[in-house]
């Protein structure tokens, strides 16, 4: 369980060091609770050492990112790191995750024929309503 944290420059130095230096951070930002890292390398048990520290909830490597949860603090601890380091704020579109062939594919042909399912629903419901009154005009 975390523990309160009040001196965020000292986390966000810890955190820094625990993930091999600002070096090794190519890129830092934030949500509402997590501190969200994308690292060249992520060092070997650096994820159980930083979410070891007072004022980690936990850490969660996804993404391509390395984050590390804070809770509703994250903002000042951010703000220490940025201002303490020497790291871009922004996320690099290389560590954007690239869909597969086959899912762009998929993702196409369902953008192609989408807007037919609504005409084929409407051609199928008027069909079923032309036959449904035939009926009643030959049973009577």
């Amino acid at each position: 369980m975390a523990e309160a944290v009040r001196n965020y420059p000292r986390l966000a130095g810890e955190i820094v060091d625990l993930v091999g230096g600002e070096k090794n951070i190519q890129s830092a930002s934030h949500c509402a609770t997590r501190l969200r890292l994308v690292l060249n390398d992520t060092p070997a048990g650096a994820k159980d050492k930083v979410a070891a520290l007072p004022g980690v909830i936990t850490v969660v490597e996804a993404g391509g990112q390395f984050q590390v949860v804070i809770g509703s603090h994250v903002g000042e601890v951010h703000e220490a790191l940025m201002s303490n380091a020497n790291i871009s704020n922004n996320v690099p579109a290389s560590t954007a995750h690239k869909p597969s062939i086959l899912n762009r594919v998929i993702a196409t042909m369902s953008a192609v024929f989408a807007p037919f399912v609504y005409i084929l629903a409407a051609a199928g419901l008027l069909q079923g309503s032309r036959v449904s009154t035939e009926g009643t005009r030959t049973s009577s």
